[in-house]
């Protein structure tokens, strides 16, 4: 029998120890069930300092919604955490009505909130998943696939606010909007990039084909984007401070598909050659010069077809290249394969967001009783 006296007693531990060391390296899902086992854990686990740190030590993970088919069409967007192989797949939401066309699409990813779209475009929700809080957005209604990010305030604690596109077919008013989260105000007129004169084709390059856009990379308070742009290839640039637009320059080598990443504190650029099965990643090393160098470059299987990919700071990748398959592939620092995952799943789709858990209880959401409100479609297959 063992001696008990060697045994730890979880209760005598400091509770320095059960909150720094034990409680903010959990998952939300995780930290929620500890907040229900006493008070004094609820009260350590629902201070604000506590939940800045937790969300602060946080893995940001790619968001990928797998598709099964029962009944009905369930989807699910999970978290993968591909710092791991086979990577840990996290809930974050799941519908289990997606069909007669009940769409839905993730927007925009800032702090651990998600700006859905829901009924082609018609009602817009930012939601928090951990928290399960969601809120309503009629004023984005009818903005379809134009919504260009999502950001908080540079100097506003608890503001979040969302760029957006309006005006298609329409040159007077057509350009770009600030919505701020939870206000009662208009959306602000913010404009148009510097362009040729204003002009409807001008109007037209400058929505800059939003369908095609990969999310905003939002670094020293601004949001990039890369856009193609009158044949030159050029970096969109949207100061969230002074609400103005500006162009930065790409590598002038690049080649292939190309999206923006953030790389360890920079701004970086993933550059796909399907045709070669080459990836090459780019660094803007000098921000304020717009100096671009090559990081490293991996060669990849070569397929009859693939879709999307993405790829973390640790080389590991996720790689959607079959109507039915998602893999995951592990190189090391030669650029050589060594482990592949896959999962069987119907026509899976990598958002390109990223996402952040976060337990942060924001004001703008309303206060609901989980017992008189009906749990919204997006938590109801979770």
């Amino acid at each position: 029998m063992a001696d008990t006296k060697l045994v730890t007693v979880f209760d005598d531990l400091p509770e320095s120890i059960i909150t720094e060391e034990i409680f903010l390296r959990l998952p939300s899902r995780d930290v929620l069930c500890c907040g229900a086992v006493s008070r004094s854990w609820r009260a350590a686990t629902t201070n604000k300092d506590f939940l800045l740190d937790h969300h602060s030590r946080q893995p940001s993970l790619p968001l990928v919604v797998l598709r099964h088919q029962t009944s009905s069409w369930i989807h699910a967007v999970d978290a993968f955490d591909i710092r791991r192989a086979p990577a840990e797949r996290r809930p974050v939401l799941a519908f289990n009505d997606c069909h007669h066309g009940q769409t839905f699409r993730i927007n925009a990813s800032c702090d651990g909130l998600l700006l859905l779209s829901l009924m082609n475009w018609v009602r817009f929700n930012i939601v928090n998943p951990a928290t399960r809080q969601w809120l309503a957005l009629p004023r984005l209604a009818g903005a379809s696939g134009n919504i260009a990010g999502m950001y908080p305030h540079p100097h506003r604690s608890d503001e979040y606010r969302i760029l957006f596109w309006r005006g298609k077919h329409e040159v007077r008013n057509a350009g770009y909007y600030v919505l701020t989260v939870g206000s009662s105000q208009k959306p602000k007129y913010v404009g148009l990039p510097a362009t040729s004169p204003y002009t409807k084709e001008a109007v037209k390059q400058a929505g800059m084909n939003k369908y095609s856009w990969s999310p905003p990379v939002l670094l020293k308070g601004c949001l990039h984007w890369y856009r193609y742009y009158d044949s030159i290839h050029k970096v969109l640039v949207f100061d969230t401070l002074e609400e103005s637009f500006r162009f930065m320059s790409s590598p002038n080598t690049a080649r292939g598909t190309r999206v923006l990443v953030e790389m360890e504190g920079m701004l970086g650029m993933r550059c796909l050659d399907k045709n070669e099965g080459v990836m090459k990643i780019w660094v803007l090393h000098d921000y304020e010069r717009e100096a671009w160098s090559l990081k490293c470059q991996i060669v990849l299987p070569m397929l009859n077809y693939w879709s999307e990919t993405l790829m973390s700071n640790k080389r590991d990748m996720l790689v959607y290249y079959t109507e039915s398959c998602l893999h995951q592939l592990h190189y090391d620092d030669n650029g050589k394969l060594l482990e592949e995952f896959q999962w069987e799943t119907h026509y899976p789709d990598i958002t390109e967001h990223w996402f952040k858990e976060s337990l942060i209880k924001h004001t703008f959401f309303p206060r609901r009783s989980a017992s008189r409100v009906r749990q919204q479609r997006f938590f109801r297959g979770l």
